[in-house]
């Protein structure tokens, strides 16, 4: 976890030690706007504008974005924070945490999901189905449209494995 204050315009303006550690940068190199040199290029500007507009807002800050570690390997942290009353005026407090691991595992359940929702749809479509040629024809069509693919055959490969024989074959509307 990364704990983070910055101005009432959204610069940094005090030494912050978990930002350091966590990125490697030193305050010379992460004051003002040098924060966002640790933030993944292709994420920098879209963060830019979201930090800046939430900051003429004065909204609370939920971000998601890349960020470099001291050992030069981007994360994904999820960045909150909000506006403080201090003793010195406004300022934004807030914290990144790395998310990285929980988004890797999200993705990977969510592949699996659908690939069981895929074969639950295909067993729910094939098992009344006692004609080995309407097997082929709804297997073919469903992997294809499953698959997002123009075309897709049902083949049985000779055991040679260099020679096939297709026994069904599907096109998208539209292909010939």
């Amino acid at each position: 976890v990364v704990l983070w204050v910055t101005s009432a315009d959204g610069s940094v303006n005090m030494e912050n030690p978990s930002w350091a550690a966590f990125t490697g940068q030193s305050p010379d190199q992460y004051l003002g706007w040098g924060w966002l040199a640790a933030l993944h290029p292709e994420d920098r500007e879209r963060i830019r504008m979201l930090w800046v507009a939430t900051v003429k807002q004065g909204s609370s800050v939920r971000f998601r974005y890349r960020l470099r570690r001291h050992d030069g390997v981007y994360r994904e942290v999820r960045a909150e924070g909000t506006v403080a009353e201090t003793a010195t005026g406004k300022e934004w407090i807030g914290y990144c945490i790395d998310v990285t691991e929980a988004s890797q595992t999200e993705t990977v359940l969510r592949a699996s999901e659908l690939r069981l929702r895929f074969l639950d749809q295909l067993a729910q479509a094939t098992r009344v189905l006692t004609d080995p040629s309407d097997v082929m024809t709804v297997t073919s069509q469903l992997l294809g449209v499953h698959l997002q693919v123009s075309r897709c055959a049902y083949a049985d490969v000779e055991a040679d494995n260099d020679t096939f024989t297709i026994r069904n074959d599907w096109s998208a509307p539209g292909i010939r």
